[in-house]
């Protein structure tokens, strides 16, 4: 499986941190120089709508973020030209010693699967974040029920990054927030834990710099807010007991195949 680490060009210290961790396991990678934003949107994405930016978000698109969807989003375009399966991890990832062996196991149900984080997604006593569906090798394979935020780690299967990247010609959120909404890019998304992928705090500074979110919003907007948040609920339960639910049988079907 291709490895590539979404990394600013210009971010030395970031770059050498990962290529030490990528080196220690014996990987090979390749960097792709992150997309910045600076010029807007207008090179990514064939529009934007700063209303609905502004529900999931409370702000209007900062460059970083609209850097940030559009590097994923490259990297997902390119996983379609090439017809191959691919890892992506961010420059700020701590990678454990397992690393390696959730690669291998990703990749024989990355097919089935079509999109398996590598990070943590903390689990929630009401509603549960995830659920397992079987085990491979020594790594549990769960649903996502509500998706996390980050991109820290994840590996993605050339059907997948097609319908990730054909519902992304709007900006409407950042890209994390993008992925929480499975019900409107139709993908079905998988967690393999114990998590090989962990998010570094307090060692770099964010590369997407945090725009004013104590701005006071208007009661008009936090009204748009609760109601557009009740009805994605609603989505989330029936997309996940719909499409999901088809979903998790392929995926118990096809691990039962792979331990036969």
């Amino acid at each position: 499986m291709d490895i590539y680490v979404i990394s600013l060009k210009d971010a030395h210290e970031r770059r050498a941190a990962i290529t030490q961790q990528l080196d220690k396991l014996g990987l090979s990678f390749e960097f792709f120089d992150a997309c910045t934003g600076v010029d807007g949107y207008e090179p990514f994405f064939d529009a934007y709508d700063p209303a609905t930016y502004m529900i999931h978000s409370r702000r209007a698109a900062l460059p970083g973020e609209i850097g940030c969807y559009a590097s994923h989003l490259s990297l997902w375009q390119r996983c379609v030209e090439t017809g191959r399966p691919l890892a992506v991890i961010e420059d700020d990832a701590v990678l454990t010693d397992d690393f390696p062996a959730a690669l291998k196991t990703a990749e024989k149900i990355i097919a089935t699967c079509g999109f398996i984080r590598l990070e943590e997604n903390k689990q929630s006593r009401f509603p549960k974040r995830y659920q397992s569906v079987g085990t491979l090798d020594k790594f549990t394979i769960s649903f996502i029920a509500r998706v996390a935020l980050c991109t820290t780690g994840y590996t993605v299967s050339p059907t997948a990054a097609g319908r990730l990247a054909d519902n992304s010609t709007t900006l409407l959120a950042p890209v994390d927030r993008y992925l929480q909404r499975p019900w409107s890019h139709g993908q079905p998304l998988y967690l393999l834990s114990p998590a090989a992928v962990l998010k570094q705090e307090g060692v770099f500074e964010s590369a997407v710099k945090a725009g004013d979110t104590g701005k006071t919003l208007s009661t008009s907007l936090l009204l748009r807010i609760a109601a557009i948040k009740g009805m994605y609920f609603f989505k989330r339960v029936w997309f996940n007991a719909t499409t999901g639910r088809k979903s998790r049988a392929r995926v118990r079907q096809a691990l039962a195949t792979l331990q036969l």
